[in-house]
């Protein structure tokens, strides 16, 4: 099984993804995903290990093929949960294809944008990157 099919499986099995629940599925000896984290107390300990269930989550991959032709995509999107700073991560499809869970999403990349533009608009290579973006290869 590879990474993007057993997180995908977490996910179905426990209706929500997060670097915790990875982590909890990942320490028995044998999971699939075990040899992914160091268990070695002396090199990182529980904190660290969710830094790199949360660092495996983010690195999976889709192809998705828009009216562009394919571009890819990251596997699962971070979503946020009430009453906690930790979001749970859903697959790409599962979100995009619920309005409210899209909206979120487009709202937080919309907030994106403005702190780039606020951050770097003045400078001319960032208006050339952007420029140089919409521009078809």
């Amino acid at each position: 099984m590879n990474l993007r099919e057993e997180l995908t499986a977490i996910y179905e099995r426990r209706g929500e993804l997060t670097p915790a629940i990875a982590l909890e599925e990942s320490t028995p000896v044998g999971a699939p995903m075990h040899d992914q984290f160091t268990w070695d107390n002396n090199k990182a300990g529980h904190e660290y290990r969710l830094i790199e269930a949360h660092r495996l989550i983010q690195s999976v991959r889709v192809q998705h093929v828009s009216s562009n032709g394919p571009v890819t995509v990251r596997a699962f999107l971070a979503m946020p949960r009430p009453h906690t700073p930790q979001p749970t991560y859903e697959p790409v499809g599962v979100v995009m294809a619920d309005p409210i869970k899209r909206e979120v999403v487009l709202r937080a990349m919309r907030r994106e944008w403005e702190t780039l533009q606020a951050r770097y608009g003045d400078l001319v290579e960032f208006s050339e990157m952007v420029l140089s973006s919409l521009v078809p290869a």
